[in-house]
Order: C-alpha cells, then structure tokens, then sequence
C-alpha cells in the first residue's frame, strides 16, 4: 500500500479504535470495523482530483460520494450507539441502500463499473450479516451473535482494499489499474 494522505488518515483511525479482547462485548468491537467504515471522509478532498477526463472524473467523484455519504451515515451510527440490536438493525438498512444505490449507477468506465460490482459486492454481504446480528440480538442467542459479528468482521474486511483501489485510480496514483481481491481483501497492482 502506498503511502498517502488518505492512507494515513486510515491508520490514524483504526490505532485509535480500542481492540476486541475476550471480555469487549462482541458488538462493541464493531468499533474496529468503523475504523475503516468512518475514513471515507478523507474521500471528499480526493474525489475533486479525479479530473483526468471530464467523464471519468465525474463518475469518481459519483462513486465516492456515495463511500463518503455510507461511511459518515455509519460513522455517526456507531458514535451514537448504545443498543447493539438497534446498531446492527441500523447498519443492514444502511449498507442495503448503500448497495442499492451503487446497483443504480449507470457508469461508463469499464474499470469504475468494476469497483461498483465490488462495492453492491461487500455492501450487500455487510447488510445480510448486520441483519443476522440484529435477529440473533433481538432474539437473545449469544452464540448466534457472535457467530454473526465474527462474519460481520469477515465482511468488512475487504472494504478497504475496494477504497484504496478506486482512489488509486480516480487520482491516477498507478499506470495499471488497481484490483482488490474480494476473497483475501487485499489491493493488488
């Protein structure tokens, strides 16, 4: 990963989330998670740099708006949470519109029309699993629970690689454009 002021803001994020020990209630380490769901607001100051063509650089800062948008949505959400069933209630509606939205989008951009599957991709897997959580909370199963926000962490996972890679490409950081793998949630060039 290179170094860049959007990456930096990330680790930035996530060293000041508090780590999920064997006694952390297993909602409250959702916090890791919105370590990367809550660093879209980097994106804004990015997303106007996309200029390399009129038309790509519309449908970057389209894409991204819509990150920003989800993550600040899901950033307020954790901030203010105090109900971990209402939380994760919250956060399926959230990530299903956000999915929604994307699936929506007409895009030229044959790299960008890439990114946005990803990103229907790990909204969608983010919605299901969030759901499971708020049924297993609501109906008080503990192991279903936590069973579920193990796959919630799994979900999350590849968001950031998906980022990383639609920034690279909108700001033209790389000759080749970058794909993310959505099985290991790693950006590769």
């Amino acid at each position: 990963m290179r170094l860049n002021p959007f990456n930096v803001k990330r680790l930035n994020l996530l060293t000041r989330v508090t780590p999920v020990t064997p006694q952390t209630p297993h909602w409250r380490g959702a916090a890791i998670a919105i370590g990367v769901l809550s660093s879209f607001g980097a994106i804004a100051a990015i997303a106007p740099a996309a200029q390399a063509q009129p038309s790509q650089g519309a449908e970057c800062g389209q894409v991204l708006r819509l990150a920003e948008d989800t993550g600040d949505q899901l950033g307020n959400l954790f901030r203010n949470a105090s109900d971990p069933a209402q939380l994760f209630g919250n956060v399926a509606t959230i990530t299903e519109t956000a999915a929604a939205s994307y699936a929506a989008m007409a895009l030229a951009d044959p790299q960008l029309q890439e990114y946005q599957s990803g990103f229907v991709t790990v909204y969608t897997a983010i919605s299901a699993v969030s759901q499971r959580l708020y049924d297993a909370e609501q109906a008080g199963d503990t192991a279903a629970a936590q069973a579920a926000f193990q796959d919630f962490q799994t979900a999350v996972r590849p968001e950031g690689a998906l980022i990383d890679a639609t920034i690279d490409y909108c700001i033209g950081g790389s000759d080749t454009p970058t794909t993310y793998d959505s099985d290991d949630s790693s950006a590769t060039d």
